[in-house]
């Protein structure tokens, strides 16, 4: 037992089990995972058919990337409650965190089986066909989740990234648009707005996405990917500022040497035919 799990155990001395899990709860909401985990180990210690206690305890260890511990306390939580849709939904985004799409797209019908006003699993299994190349399947799912829940831009932005795909772009943009003004701190759909501007040829709409996707997420590479590859023949300065950028975050990518030695052609020769 390590220094912290020992503190977990004299603080719950005389608490109840409700009141401990609580405290999980609380911290979990916090961001305090690894505290929140110390409070679920209690409450399993003390009553090991919990299945809220390991459904929670699985979501901690999902958000802290330990996904096959996240999918064993998932599994138990349904073991010990298999009407528990959100041990579902939540398994299967960790498969899909993984790669599993099948395994995810099982546990999100299983979910919405269970309850088909999830809104949610709807959404989420619409990204999983999406990956597969279930174009279809994918808009469909896309369209429930935003019929049960409009006012959320996650379903509407996963719809866009499917049209884009399927080389629908005017609704692509129509999709993102409402993701945006939905949440207009949605990086991703600005940047995905951004890909189905470029498609059109409206490259200078596409920059301002871009440059506003990595404003809001300076972290997301396929966002900065992009934003350099659109300025390589507008701004070749400003291109290689992202492209260095891009490679700092892709450690070296050799995808983003290459273009910078390219734009560093474009640049030498457009700076020839000015003298």
């Amino acid at each position: 037992m390590n220094e912290g799990s020992e503190v977990v155990v004299e603080m719950v001395e005389g608490l109840k089990i409700e009141e401990i899990l609580n405290k999980g709860f609380s911290l979990q909401a916090q961001g305090n995972h690894e505290d929140a985990i110390a409070y679920f180990n209690e409450v399993i210690r003390a009553e090991q058919g919990h299945a809220v206690a390991y459904h929670r305890r699985g979501i901690a260890h999902s958000t802290l990337g330990q996904h096959e511990l996240a999918i064993r306390d998932y599994t138990e939580a349904i073991r010990l409650n298999p009407e528990l849709f959100a041990a579902y939904n939540n398994r299967g985004n960790t498969y899909y965190a993984l790669g599993q799409h099948e395994l995810a797209i099982r546990d999100y019908s299983e979910a919405i089986q269970l309850n088909p006003e999830l809104a949610a699993a709807y959404n989420n299994r619409g990204n999983a066909y999406r990956i597969l190349g279930q174009y279809e399947l994918a808009i469909k799912d896309f369209d429930e989740a935003i019929r049960l829940n409009p006012g959320e831009g996650t379903a509407y932005n996963g719809r866009g990234m499917t049209y884009i795909v399927r080389g629908l772009h005017e609704l692509a943009i129509e999709d993102c648009s409402e993701a945006i003004r939905l949440n207009p701190r949605f990086a991703a759909a600005y940047n995905n707005r951004g890909n189905a501007y470029r498609a059109v040829g409206q490259q200078e709409l596409a920059i301002k996405d871009y440059e506003e996707a990595t404003r809001l997420d300076p972290n997301d590479e396929g966002a900065c990917h992009n934003f350099a590859s659109a300025l390589e023949h507008i701004d070749t300065n400003r291109a290689l500022k992202e492209w260095g950028r891009y490679l700092q975050m892709s450690k070296g990518s050799p995808l983003g040497k290459g273009w910078i030695k390219d734009i560093l052609k474009i640049k030498e020769d457009s700076e020839s035919r000015l003298s």
